[in-house]
Parts: C-alpha cells; sequence; structure tokens
C-alpha cells in the first residue's frame, strides 16, 4: 500500500448577508467555479456511473483547460445537483499541477452544511459550513483533511502544498464574499444623485451691500460770552 501524508487546513470568513442569501449561493456546486480559483470546471455524474471526466484512475490530466465546461446547471432542472450521494468531477490547477479531483456529497444540512469526499490522487475530505452571525452576518467555514500519496511528495509534498492552498482558499472566501458586495449594489436603492435627470442648481441671488450710512455732522459749538468786570 502506498504511503500518504494528511494536512488539515481551516479557513474562513464573515460575509455581510444574511444565512440563507449566502447558502442559496453555495448550495449550486456547479457555480463554485465562479468564485473558486483554483476549480477550473465542474462535471456532473451522468447517472449511469460513469464519471463526465478524464477516465484515468489516478484523477491526473496534462491536457488544456475547457472554459466551456463552466456553465452551471441551476440544482432545480437536475436533482441529481444537490444533497448526499451527488458525484462530479472537478478540475484543479495549483499552478502548473492540472488534476481531475473526483468528489462525492458525504453530508448535506439544508442551509448550513455540505460535507464531500475527495477521491482522486488527493483524497480526504471537506466541509463548508454556513453559520449565522446575526440578522445581517454569516460566517463561512471551509475545512479540508488531504491525503498526499507518496508520488506527489508524501510528507515533504503536503509541507508544502499546506500553506500555498491556504492562501488560494482565503482568497477564494475573498471573491465569495464580493459576490455580496456587488449584489447589494444591485439590489439595494439607488444613489440620490442617479435619481432621474439631473437638475440645474437654483440660480443664486447676490443681494447688493447696503449703503454706507453719512456720517454725522458735528453739532454747533455755543460760546457764552464772559461778563464785563
Amino acid at each position: 500500500m502506498a504511503s500518504t501524508s494528511g494536512i488539515s487546513i481551516r479557513v474562513s470568513t464573515v460575509i455581510n448577508a444574511q444565512a440563507d442569501r449566502v447558502w442559496d449561493d453555495v448550495r449550486h456546486i456547479a457555480s463554485h467555479v465562479e468564485w473558486m480559483k483554483d476549480a477550473v470546471s465542474i462535471k456532473f455524474d451522468d447517472g449511469d456511473n460513469n464519471p463526465a471526466s478524464d477516465p484515468r484512475s489516478d484523477g491526473s490530466s496534462d491536457g488544456p483547460d475547457d472554459a466551456s465546461e463552466n456553465a452551471a446547471v441551476d440544482p432545480a432542472d437536475d436533482p441529481r445537483r444537490e444533497g448526499v450521494g451527488v458525484r462530479f468531477s472537478c478540475r484543479t490547477k495549483v499552478g502548473p499541477i492540472v488534476l481531475n479531483d473526483r468528489m462525492e456529497v458525504t453530508e448535506w444540512t439544508e442551509g448550513r452544511l455540505i460535507g464531500i469526499r475527495h477521491q482522486g490522487l488527493v483524497t480526504g475530505e471537506g466541509r463548508l459550513q454556513i453559520n449565522p452571525i446575526d440578522d445581517t452576518r454569516t460566517e463561512v467555514v471551509w475545512e479540508e483533511q488531504l491525503l498526499f500519496p507518496a508520488r506527489m511528495g508524501g510528507p515533504i509534498g503536503a509541507r508544502l502544498a499546506r500553506p500555498i492552498l491556504r492562501r488560494i482558499w482565503t482568497s477564494n472566501l475573498t471573491r465569495l464574499t464580493a459576490r455580496f458586495r456587488t449584489a447589494g449594489r444591485a439590489t439595494g436603492p439607488r444613489p440620490k444623485w442617479n435619481q432621474g435627470p439631473k437638475q440645474p442648481p437654483p440660480p443664486r441671488t447676490t443681494q447688493p451691500p447696503p449703503s454706507p450710512k453719512p456720517a454725522a455732522e458735528p453739532a454747533p459749538r455755543t460760546t457764552t460770552p464772559s461778563p464785563r468786570r
């Protein structure tokens, strides 16, 4: 049996949105390529246990990326897109390394949690948790426990990969947070300066300065003659 070496990674962020809004976004697994920088494309199994991905058993791929594979499918159009048992392949690219990561959903708590199992060259488990803080803020926690085989460097490869993956996944959560900032601007009230055509400012009225008051004339001096002696 080939030896493996494991790592654990946990990253989190706080999004200024209600937990229901965040869940409505992350529940669409196919749309994860829109905010996961390392996820190039996602293909779901066709239902006949034939994964729509690279057929090699180790899940590796040296082929070019295909941006056309990134089309998201609404789960309402196909129940196999969400819930426990959903299987799919995610083409993952980290630097020069490209893998077809086979995954299966193993946990699904409506509104709160998605758990997956990695079944490709790198194996392990991951969880994406939605934790409401209050009516306007939500914490998103992403945890992964991964096993690296000897052909990927074993313990040395795992130690090298850990800070790289942490940095990428932290960036991914930043991109997820930005989706809600953009949505807030699109759906919020329009700024006052954009409501209707610009109106000219009212005319400025200028009052003339007050006229200076005339200087008061000095009162006439009266002289009383001194009496004669």
